[in-house]
């Protein structure tokens, strides 16, 4: 059985009470009213005349709509549901009122359909101040007075179920002694009378969350966070008149029915801006949302970004930035844009989200957690300012071109903008999680990452960011004929412009100084092995690294190789999963293989022969398999890529003008910055994820600027004598 736990916590404020209400000191109950009065034992509660109230309604998916009576006094809330009525003692601080209300909902299991369906609903929680929205009961309501049992009298600042006479017994009773003489037993028996319908609820811990945020608006307790209320479309009313109508009786408070999928301690927090109501806080729960079968057939991933802490505000102070959000994509998945938040020092994005995996690969999925890492950028809003208009002698118009040279500032610094809007979105920083641990015993991920400048991109790549989350094959057209077929412009361009680039607000030191990081949650609910895993999934492909010290075995393996793919040169070579790719570099003294082949195919051949290996470095693991190719099969050597270094790697890496932007053409620098980092790697999952293997083009620059042709003379004869 599945179990929705709604729970509010309404804050009435006295001071409409006390403006309501009139006295006359002259009335005739002033007259009439006796000289003595008898004072009530302290376990009866005599009510005033209601003036706090309020009506909610909500449906939650799939179940009829539930409204809910709220009317409450200075002592008192007294609850209606459709089924019971439910009576608590409330909390006052200063001129605020506390009320708690618990419903609870239960239903059979759900059906996938039924799960996605509240996933991707929105739930409105309707509050109404009219008094003709009450239903009958509460409009007719009588109860003057409250009993309390005697152990809860000395119980105080605590939520407390209390009982009306009329409902406790059977006849009722006067003011008079025979009220103290009631046993608790009694109360007891009659508590279970109540309880034909779990909706209405109360247990002795349901509000230890309630108690928190009382302390936290007093000011006694620390901060509490809350989560952000789904911005919905406001509907047009028919005329404007219903419209103020209904802002001024009405208010709806939207929640995400994710919620229920992402967030066990969530809290929505809402201030109406008229009415008794102040303040409004809801807490949604569920237990045994999903069964078993549910968490493995959608194999959710819940992403949570909780906040940015030390964040440098103070440097974009007075340059137009006003809100920071995050954006972040899991491949074929979806992408996710978090809220706008107001810049500080300290922002609380507080954004989850889940991401059902049923439509995709398994395959796909485990490469990306083992091979891929979660990229999430930081974008800030610019507001376009102007500067102060002076006169001028021939006008001032902004759009006087001719007359005036009126502009706005930071435009040419925005990454996305819209003509439409006075705003544009610029990148401000980054930082990338590891989230491989998900696939261990531990299916849970909570990490801090360092946040960098958004200039590091430039790094690996020349166009946007977002390109360098993906490790795709290189889209090149084939050509098995000739050498290549990309033009030699787009081989040797350095990208040196005259044009200024963006304006990088951020710098990289100072993020590192301020410690600048971002927290952010990972959950897998149902992770699998790989090895249950690929051996159902045909054609897939093994990746192996080989850094060796042996020139002859570096031949031997060169041979091998082009033996085997010459095999295939004839046939349908580019749906071939047999043919091996990747790349071969002779660096003097050390001779570095990258290969890529089928899971089950040759590669398999090559892994044997690591016996008669004498010095060198091999990255393979045998557990792990790949859907597609990083290199294609449309060169020369049917997939392979042969590099004769003139100079070795290590001499060239350390030369300070290769880092000079213009000195080198920028596909090669690319290519030595990725082989640097490679070789200081310890394992190929760091390779991956850091996107380390140069892809085809920066490997052909590479070989342009610093190879030389072919040098083993033997191994070259026995390739010319096959034809190829």
């Amino acid at each position: 059985m599945i179990t929705f736990s709604i729970k509010f916590l309404l804050a009435f404020s006295l001071h409409t009470k006390e403006k309501n209400k009139k006295i006359k000191p002259n009335s005739e109950s002033n007259k009439k009213r006796p000289k003595t009065e008898i004072a009530d034992p302290p376990n009866i509660f005599r009510l005033e005349k209601n003036d706090l109230y309020v009506h909610i309604e909500y449906q939650l998916y799939k179940l009829k709509p539930f409204q809910i009576d709220v009317l409450c006094w200075r002592n008192v809330v007294k609850i209606y549901s459709p089924e019971n009525t439910k009576i608590f003692k409330t909390i006052t601080r200063g001129n605020l009122v506390f009320a708690p209300i618990c419903v609870e909902h239960t239903l059979k299991e759900l059906s996938i359909e039924e799960l996605l369906g509240l996933k991707d609903s929105v739930i409105e929680f309707k509050f109404f101040y009219e008094k003709s929205k009450l239903g009958n009961a509460a409009r007719n309501n009588k109860t003057n007075v409250i009993f309390i049992n005697e152990s809860d009298i000395e119980r105080h600042d605590v939520f407390i179920e209390v009982f009306d006479e009329e409902i406790k017994m059977v006849n009722v009773l006067k003011l008079t002694s025979s009220i103290r003489n009631i046993e608790v037993g009694q109360a007891k028996s009659a508590i279970e009378l109540l309880k034909r319908n779990d909706e209405l609820n109360y247990e002795e811990n349901f509000a230890e969350k309630m108690y928190e945020i009382i302390n936290y608006l007093s000011g006694v307790d620390k901060d509490i966070y809350f989560k952000d209320v789904v911005q919905t479309s406001i509907q047009k009313s028919a005329t404007k008149a219903k419209q103020e109508k209904n802002l001024k009786n009405t208010f709806v408070l939207p929640m995400q029915g994710e919620i229920f999928f992402t967030d066990v301690d969530a809290i929505f927090h809402l201030e109406p801006l008229k009415g008794c109501l102040k303040h409004v806080f809801l807490m949604p729960s569920v237990e045994n949302l999903l069964t078993r079968y549910q968490k493995i057939f959608l194999n959710p991933i819940i992403i949570k970004l909780n906040s940015s802490t030390i964040f440098p505000d103070e440097v974009l102070k007075n340059t137009g930035f006003t809100h920071i959000f995050c954006k972040y994509s899991i491949p074929s998945i979806a992408e996710s844009r978090t809220i706008e938040k107001p810049l500080e020092r300290t922002m609380r994005f507080m954004d989850s989200h889940i991401f059902p995996t049923y439509n995709l690969p398994k395959i796909k999925f485990l490469e990306f957690l083992e091979t891929k890492r979660l990229l999430v950028e930081i974008y800030g809003i610019l507001r376009y300012q102007g500067g102060n208009l002076n006169s001028k002698l021939f006008g001032q118009k902004s759009d006087d071109l001719k007359l005036s040279s009126i502009h706005f500032y930071g435009t040419r610094s925005c990454l996305y903008s819209d003509p439409s809007k006075k705003f544009c979105e610029v990148l401000l920083a980054y930082c990338s999680f590891n989230l491989s641990s998900l696939l261990q015993n531990i299916w849970d991920f909570k990490g801090k990452e360092q946040l960098h400048a958004a200039d590091r991109y430039e790094m690996y790549q020349s166009g946007t960011p977002r390109d360098f989350a993906a490790c795709k094959p290189s889209d090149i057209s084939c050509n098995f004929w000739s050498f290549h077929d990309i033009s030699m412009p787009t081989i040797n361009m350095a990208h040196v412009t005259l044009n200024p680039q963006p304006k990088c607000y951020l710098k990289e030191y100072v993020l590192i100084e301020n410690n600048s990081v971002l927290d952010l949650e990972a959950y897998l609910l149902s992770p699998q092995s790989a090895a249950l895993v690929l051996h159902q999934i045909p054609n897939i492909f093994k990746r192996m690294l080989l850094i060796t010290y042996d020139r002859e075995f570096a031949r031997q393996w060169c041979f091998n190789i082009v033996k085997h793919n010459e095999q295939f040169f004839y046939k349908d070579m580019k749906n071939n999963y047999d043919i091996l790719t990747g790349f071969v570099i002779d660096n003097g003294s050390t001779f570095v293989f990258y290969i890529e082949g089928d899971s089950v195919g040759y590669i398999l051949n090559l892994c044997r022969n690591f016996e008669g290996l004498k010095n060198g470095k091999v990255f393979f693991n045998s557990d792990q398999a790949y859907e597609d190719r990083l290199y294609p099969i449309c060169n020369k050597w049917m997939g392979f890529y042969f590099i004769n270094m003139k100079v070795p790697l290590q001499q060239i890496i350390n030369k300070p003008k290769l880092y000079v932007k213009g000195n080198v053409p920028i596909l090669c620098q690319k290519a030595l910055i990725k082989l640097n980092l490679l070789f200081l790697s310890n394992t190929m999952k760091v390779m991956l994820q850091d996107d380390l293997f140069p892809n085809l083009e920066e490997l052909i620059s590479l070989d342009m600027e610093y190879g030389v042709p072919f040098s083993w003379q033997p191994f070259l004869g026995s390739i010319n004598s096959s034809g190829i």
